[in-house]
């Protein structure tokens, strides 16, 4: 018994770790870890993320385990469409943060920590309805899900934490050398997440059959 539960839980870490490398994660992420240029506030807005995200998890799962119900269809579609234009928002927030910078050529304050920590309880909207399912499938006992869900958070924070630090490194890198390339990878974020946050909205909306 203690082995199965081990390993049950050991699945949920691994599962939020690879969790954390979603596609929208990834974008949303990228785009306040390439305004840093120091590896220690990138580490800490992956885990500001990752922490945003679990809080919402466990809140949710909380609430609705206990009841025996799950997220229902369309409103997990529109916590996805949040997302999708939250995507949108921050790729233009990124474009304007390089176009600044490209004009005075100084750098712009910027409270990523926040900024992470909503994005990520934004983002734990959007999987909430997934979790539950996959908890379910898995857990029987509201503490036994509880423990689950904080690996499955614990696992998300690690991949975050890792990817935040990877995209910053060439910021960190070209900020001591080639400035003018920083700012072309910089604006390439922003236009990236503009694209796949349009790309989603669309996703959504009618391949998914919100809008239909």
């Amino acid at each position: 018994m203690l082995i199965e539960l081990a390993s049950i839980f050991g699945i949920g870490f691994l599962l939020g770790v690879r969790h954390a490398f979603d596609p929208d994660h990834v974008v949303a992420v990228s785009t306040v870890a390439t305004r840093t240029k120091s590896l220690t506030k990138s580490a800490v807005a992956g885990i500001c993320w990752g922490i945003g995200h679990t809080f919402t998890l466990l809140i949710i799962s909380l609430i609705l385990l206990p009841l025996g119900q799950t997220i229902p269809e369309k409103l997990a579609l529109l916590f996805e469409l949040l997302v999708a234009v939250l995507i949108i928002f921050l790729g233009i927030s990124t474009l304007l943060f390089f176009i600044k910078k490209q004009i005075d050529d100084q750098d712009t304050k910027l409270r990523s920590n926040e900024k992470s920590f909503l994005i990520g309880i934004v983002h734990g909207l959007a999987g909430s309805g997934a979790l539950l399912l996959l908890t379910v499938s898995k857990v029987a006992g509201l503490s036994e899900a509880a423990v689950f869900i904080l690996l499955f958070g614990l696992g998300t924070i690690v991949g975050m934490l890792t990817f935040a630090i990877i995209i910053s490194l060439p910021f960190v890198f070209l900020s001591k050398n080639t400035k003018g390339i920083e700012r072309l990878l910089g604006t390439f974020a922003g236009i990236l997440s503009v694209a796949f946050g349009f790309y989603f909205l669309y996703k959504i909306g009618f391949v998914e059959g919100l809008f239909l």
